[in-house]
């Protein structure tokens, strides 16, 4: 007795629950009504727009994947018409309305068929197939898409309960952070590399966007089938008014379905615990590959974490031991740290610029200091340790403090510039930076200084630059009283023509000048173009942009068309980008 009682006030309990979710969501009976219907009506196979959407939707996400462009695959998710008879499959579920899943089921085949198949030839025939991050984001899902896609799921489905207009049209954008239409391009995109160019790479590229299309298929199902459950539309009134309801489609399969005799297990499997037991286990199947990939993922920020770890207290030792002279004068620093671990012991890969190279007892030291604090035992530890001199000859120090006793200060210019270009050649540079110029510069009432040019992707770090800093002076002498460093990047601001025009702009004709400058002023750079293909432009304005850009060059800057490269390249944001590079010798 009091078993069936407890079992009445869950029954109640649950109740309670469901009207308080239609009424916070203000579902109404006959807005339940309007919801059913309007998900029947998604499953039509017969609406034309649909189908065009389709296509568009997965041409645009594919090109943007190749493209790169986040930009353009959004636009591709907010027009997705998918996410309509996904929701669809969930009230299938919610209602065991097997006539309305069966269309759906139908649908989305046709669908996830008709994208893949446009997908694969639009990249078969693209000149290019170059993996982009957009595309290797989607090859790898795990179960942290599991959740986005059933917290979108969630929201989805609320937001057509509730009453307002145009809804069907919105969903895509509230649901599709979830991003239903880029897996399936993901999945073309891998079928068509993997039939023109590279099978094995291709396989892997699609089977990692159809497991996330599938999580998210998935995800999403579910979650609507919980919220449709929730809101109670599966009451007698709203099956009666379905009943009703005249669908060329439905009565078909429905008439079909009444001249089938289904066995008694399978109408067991129909009932709503059946139901439940075949969207969990679709879950639980995604979530098993799902699951590997966040555990491998997992590995990897651990790994980066104990990378960084490892890091700093390498840096952190040697700022201690071999980062300053005794007299407390910079004396090195660590241009390059790597780690790591194998069966072997613990492996660590030093690259450090320095003006006294540490000796055996130095390395000793270090080894143990590191060995310590990594908690390793010393035999286990290995130090590769690079260092690079910043010079190697005191003889250009002595002869230039010498000049600067002896002589006035117009021959010690003299005798100076002609010094530096010997110091030059010695003084060494992190790797990512090469040398343009070493200067003397004098001014009237103020000290002599130098200024040293340098080409590089990124700017020399302040420790950098009071390491050269001191070497630099120990070369040339006291005389001097300041290195100024001047960074040169090797990309220049981007030349952005506008659409079909060749004419460059203000903006561009100040881009030009500023690398004209550079050109002319440093006679040992060249400078690289690329101009980016549009769609829909044709070859000639391609080729008249770059006359334009090289015209303008050699007429006000006396560039020769040697040192102009041009290359082709694709660039979503439509622009000539270029990057000075080194000239060949």
């Amino acid at each position: 007795m009091s078993k069936t009682i407890t079992q009445s006030a869950k029954v109640d309990l649950l109740e309670k629950l469901r009207s308080y979710c239609s009424k916070q969501l203000g579902v109404t009976t006959e807005r339940k009504q309007e919801i059913y219907i309007e998900l029947a009506e998604v499953a039509s196979l017969k609406s034309f727009i649909y189908w065009v959407e389709i296509i568009f939707a997965c041409g645009i996400a594919t090109l943007g994947l190749v493209l790169g462009s986040p930009a353009v695959i959004i636009g591709a998710m907010l027009i997705s018409p998918l996410m309509g008879p996904i929701l669809s499959a969930g009230l299938a579920l919610a209602t065991g309305d097997l006539v309305l899943g069966l269309r759906v089921i139908v649908k989305l085949l046709l669908s996830i068929f008709l994208a893949i198949t446009f997908s694969t030839t639009l990249v078969a025939i693209l000149p290019f197939k170059e993996m982009t991050s957009e595309i290797a984001a989607r090859t790898e899902p795990n179960t942290l898409d599991l959740f986005v896609a059933l917290f979108s799921g969630f929201v989805g489905t609320m937001a057509i309960c509730r009453e307002s207009k145009g809804v069907m049209t919105s969903i895509p954008g509230v649901s599709i952070a979830v991003a239903l239409m880029p897996p399936l391009s993901v999945v073309g995109y891998g079928t068509g590399l993997a039939l023109t160019f590279d099978s094995s790479e291709g396989l892997r590229i699609a089977s990692g966007g159809g497991l996330l299309f599938l999580t998210n298929l998935a995800a999403i199902t579910f979650a609507a089938m919980l919220v449709f459950l929730l809101i109670k539309i599966d009451v007698v009134s709203v099956r009666d008014h379905m009943h009703e309801w005249k669908d060329v489609e439905s009565t078909k399969i429905r008439n079909i379905l009444s001249r089938l005799h289904f066995p008694m297990g399978f109408r067991r499997i129909g009932a709503l615990p059946g139901r439940f037991l075949l969207i969990f286990l679709s879950v639980a199947l995604v979530l098993v590959p799902l699951n590997r990939s966040f555990s491998k993922l997992k590995i990897e920020i651990e790994q980066k974490r104990w990378k960084n770890r490892v890091r700093q207290s390498i840096n952190d030792i040697w700022q201690q031991q071999l980062g300053k002279h005794t007299t407390g004068e910079k004396r090195s620093y660590l241009d390059q740290v790597l780690a790591y671990e194998n069966e072997e012991g613990f492996t660590i890969q030093l690259r450090a610029l320095t003006n006294k190279p540490s000796n055996v007892q130095e390395k000793e030291q270090l080894k143990k200091l590191v060995a310590a604090q990594l908690g390793k035992p010393f035999d286990k530890v290995k130090i590769d340790l690079i260092e690079i001199p910043t010079t190697d000859d005191q003889f250009i120090a002595r002869e230039v403090t010498k000049i600067v006793e002896t002589e006035s200060i117009y021959k010690v210019e003299s005798r100076l510039k002609n010094a530096l270009e010997s110091v030059a050649s010695r003084i060494m540079l992190p790797p990512h930076a090469t040398m343009l110029s070493l200067r003397l510069i004098t001014t009237v009432g103020e000290s002599m200084k130098l200024e040293l040019v340098y080409l590089s992707e990124r700017k020399i770090d302040s420790d950098g630059e009071t390491l050269l800093t001191e070497n630099v002076k120990n070369l040339i002498g006291t005389s001097v009283a300041k290195i100024d460093f001047k960074h040169i990047p090797v990309a220049a601001e981007p030349i952005v023509f506008e659409l079909s025009r060749a004419e460059l702009t203000e903006t561009a004709v100040e881009t030009v000048d500023n690398i004209g400058k550079i050109l002319r002023e440093y006679t040992g750079l060249k400078v690289e173009i690329t101009t980016n293909i549009v769609f829909r432009e044709k070859s000639e304005l391609i080729d008249k942009r770059r006359l334009a850009v090289s015209s303008y060059l050699a007429s006000k800057w006396q560039v020769a068309e040697n040192r102009i490269r041009f290359i082709t390249g694709i660039d979503p944001e439509r622009s000539v980008k270029m990057a000075l590079k080194l000239q060949e010798s």
